[in-house]
């Protein structure tokens, strides 16, 4: 029997990888849009002939209620998110709306469809205690941003529901993943965007270490949490910390051109904290390992 896949966000970064991929496993896709003035369809117009779209917005209940019943998925990807920390502390109540909210109402809605439906939601590093290097699925909960505090709820409640009312839900405690098909306001983006152009703007602390890995396998252990017997949770994460100089220098090596440096305001750019992740339950539940990690990306995204 053909499996039926319902993913939020799916013209998204994540949300596009994990659709492929689900039509190559043989699943039947269906996907949550919302109206937009520009293309939001880029990243899956070369499957859209493949997947079922299904307009709603994750603010409007009653959207979402009719794009689940049409569904009537048996796997959910609640990917959809506003997912900047820096730009969650402008508009805090909305990003609350989004990220809790809207993710609880997709799960309660599926559960009612499909009460035997299995439920992946992301989580973040930004949620913990960055005091402990490297974080592990026991490392304390400590939010600073509205972004992370939203998700830190919805960890509560994804509790709640499994306690309660055996709900199967697992969540994956997502580092850094980036990808070609990255917006351009992230990490890597910005430095490989400026290499290209031939000028880098130093900013923050250079030394900073940071975990990132592919999104597109970050994507595969999503998947492989929801084909467990239990649900669980997992930190999903490369283990491996590479600061921002080291980046910016694979980055520059790789374009092999003259490029101006210019230092930016560092008060503009404050510490952030070291989040590296342990991903050792992850490698033994899932049997799941990063194998393109930092460096490794830039060349994928330079190469695109």
């Amino acid at each position: 029997m053909t499996k039926r896949a319902f993913i939020t966000g799916i013209g998204g970064q994540d949300g596009s990888y994990l659709a492929e991929m689900l039509l190559e496993r043989g699943y039947e896709v269906h996907g949550l849009v919302r109206h937009s003035s520009v293309d939001n369809l880029v990243r899956i117009r070369p499957i859209l002939d493949k997947i079922t779209l299904h307009k709603g917005d994750m603010l409007d209940i009653n959207s979402l209620d009719k794009a689940i019943i049409d569904a009537k998925p048996d796997e959910v990807y609640q990917l959809a998110d506003q997912d900047n920390v820096r730009w969650s502390h402008n508009l805090p109540g909305y990003q609350r709306a989004i990220t809790y909210h809207g993710a609880v109402n997709v799960m309660e809605i599926a559960c009612r469809v499909n009460p035997a439906v299995r439920i992946f939601q992301p989580l973040s590093a930004t949620m913990f205690d960055a005091s402990t290097v490297p974080q592990d699925e026991t490392t304390p909960f400590k939010p600073k941003s509205p972004y992370a505090t939203a998700k830190a709820s919805v960890c509560g409640m994804v509790q709640k529901l499994r306690k309660k009312q055996n709900v199967f839900v697992s969540c994956g405690i997502m580092y850094n993943h980036d990808s070609p098909r990255r917006g351009t306001g992230y990490l890597l983006q910005k430095i490989c965007q400026q290499v290209r152009e031939g000028e880098v703007k130093l900013q923050g602390d250079l030394d900073l270490k940071v975990d990132i890995g592919y999104a597109p396998e970050y994507m595969d252990a999503a998947w492989r949490m929801l084909q467990l017997n239990d649900p669980d949770d997992f930190v999903i994460a490369t283990g491996l910390g590479y600061s921002i100089a080291t980046l910016i220098a694979h980055a520059v090596c790789r374009v092999n051109k003259d490029i101006l440096c210019s230092r930016g305001d560092a008060e503009e750019f404050p510490n952030e904290p070291t989040l590296i992740g342990n991903p050792a339950k992850a490698n033994r539940v899932l049997d799941w390992r990063a194998t393109t990690v930092g460096p490794m990306v830039i060349d994928k995204i330079l190469e695109a």
